[in-house]
């Protein structure tokens, strides 16, 4: 008998957005207190940004490079009365030719 996998049951979001084409790098700086997550819908790409949870916030820096538009989504799994999230310095600058957006 096989497993049953469900999709995570997210408690706290954070979505933006980037329209049109064009190969952009996308900074940006985060905190939580909660084990969260960074989604990249059209590319379908998940990045764990923080695993561990002592209810202490932890704040990092993630950095990816994306070709064209993309749909961003910034989770917590955490109980919504406990949960603090931050998102800050988000910053999109326009890259040059030959930079794989894979990266």
């Amino acid at each position: 008998m096989g497993s049953l996998r469900t999709a995570p049951a997210f408690k706290a979001v954070i979505r933006f957005t980037l329209d049109g084409a064009g190969c952009r790098r996308v900074t940006l700086s985060c905190g939580c207190n909660r084990p969260r997550s960074l989604g990249q819908g059209i590319a379908n790409e998940h990045v764990p940004l923080l695993d561990g949870e002592d209810g202490l916030m932890h704040y990092g820096k993630h950095e990816v490079i994306v070709d064209g538009p993309e749909a961003f989504l910034l989770a917590t799994d955490g109980d919504d009365a406990l949960t603090e999230m931050v998102l800050d310095n988000l910053d999109i600058h326009v890259v040059g030719a030959g930079v794989d957006p894979r990266r």
